[in-house]
């Protein structure tokens, strides 16, 4: 519903007509419910994968479809999700702490020789690790029962058909987190949920080749 003196986009009208919220308004509530669940559900870091596809999931719910209950909608999926993505999200924890173990080491070493060119792997390898799982919790969130394997294989095809991700989202990331190093309170209402938004609208467009289940 639009205003008719103003064009603002209205949200819902309540039951006996009470109140109209604005959607943007409604929309930024549905933000900062659903990262606060996400930075919660996360605390044992081997579940912020899962969260974090269970966050997308209702965002979905919540900005394209009729969901006004975000925390309710992230619990339900949380609890979908976490039997079979946990082993993932394990993985993927291990991972990170491997990957920040070795920068370490090699941003350490004396030898600028071997050094520059290791950390300059390294770096390209998280970057591209870091995009993939970007995608992948945006493609598991489209599609809420298909397969972890097929929806990797899925992410990988897609970053390797727009190439021009690996650039996007890591420009977005850095921006962010430099954004949140000058003001922490968004990470607290928006560090997860925002760039998971943009990022949404950024691949709404964007065509996928389906792939069968096995």
């Amino acid at each position: 519903m639009t205003h008719p003196a103003s064009g603002t986009e209205l949200g819902p009208t309540r039951p006996g007509g009470g109140l109209t919220v604005p959607r943007w308004m409604v929309a930024t509530g549905h933000l900062a419910i659903l990262n606060l669940c996400w930075l919660l559900a996360s605390l044992p870091l081997v579940t912020a994968l899962p969260a974090a596809i269970a966050m997308q999931t209702a965002l979905h719910g919540c900005l394209d479809g009729d969901e006004t209950r975000p925390a309710a909608a992230f619990v339900r999926e949380l609890r979908r999700l976490l039997p079979r993505w946990l082993p993932h999200g394990t993985g993927c924890a291990v991972a990170a702490c491997a990957g920040w173990l070795a920068l370490s080491f090699w941003t350490a070493v004396p030898r600028a020789l071997i050094a520059v060119p290791m950390t300059a792997v390294l770096v390209a390898l998280m970057v591209t690790g870091g995009a993939f799982l970007a995608v992948l919790v945006e493609v598991a969130a489209a599609r809420p029962g298909a397969d972890p394997r097929v929806l990797a294989v899925e992410a990988g095809r897609l970053l390797v058909g727009v190439p021009a991700l690996l650039v996007w989202i890591p420009v977005l990331g850095a921006t962010w987190v430099a954004l949140l190093l000058t003001v922490p309170s968004l990470g607290i209402g928006f560090g997860a949920a925002l760039p998971g938004h943009l990022l949404h609208r950024r691949l709404r467009g964007v065509p996928r080749r389906a792939t069968s289940t096995p």
